[in-house]
C-alpha cells in the first residue's frame, strides 16, 4: 500500500457513505496485494508429519485451580465447620440456660 493512497487513512471527518467507500476501496487494493500462494510439497509433507507427531503426543493436562483441585475437600471441611459451630452453639446456649436458672434459683 502506497503511503500517498487515499485509503491510507480514513478520515473522521468523512460521512459514513464515504467512510465505507474509503474501506472498500482499502479492501480492493488488500485484496490486489496479498496474492494467494500454494506451498510448495516440500512445505505440506513437513507440516503433515508435524501434526500427525502432534496427534499422537498425549495431551498436557493443565493444572487446574487450587479451589477446583480440592473442592471436595474444601466444601467437606466447611460442612464440618459449620456443623461443629452450630453443636457449639446449641451447647453454649445450654450452659447459658442453665447458668441464668441457677442464679435465678439461688436467688
Amino acid at each position: 500500500m502506497i503511503v500517498g493512497s487515499p485509503y491510507w487513512s480514513v478520515d473522521r471527518g468523512l460521512s459514513q457513505e464515504e467512510r465505507a467507500e474509503a474501506l472498500l476501496g482499502l479492501a480492493g487494493e488488500l485484496q490486489r496485494l496479498l496474492v494467494p500462494v500454494r506451498p510448495s510439497a516440500v512445505v505440506r509433507e513437513r507440516v503433515r508429519r508435524e501434526l500427525a507427531a502432534e496427534a499422537g503426543r498425549p495431551y498436557p493436562r493443565r493444572a487446574a485451580p487450587l479451589f477446583q483441585q480440592y473442592r471436595r475437600v474444601i466444601l467437606i471441611a466447611a460442612a464440618a465447620v459449620g456443623s461443629l459451630a452450630s453443636i457449639a452453639g446449641v451447647i453454649l446456649a445450654i450452659v447459658q440456660r442453665n447458668k441464668h436458672a441457677r442464679s435465678t434459683h439461688a436467688a
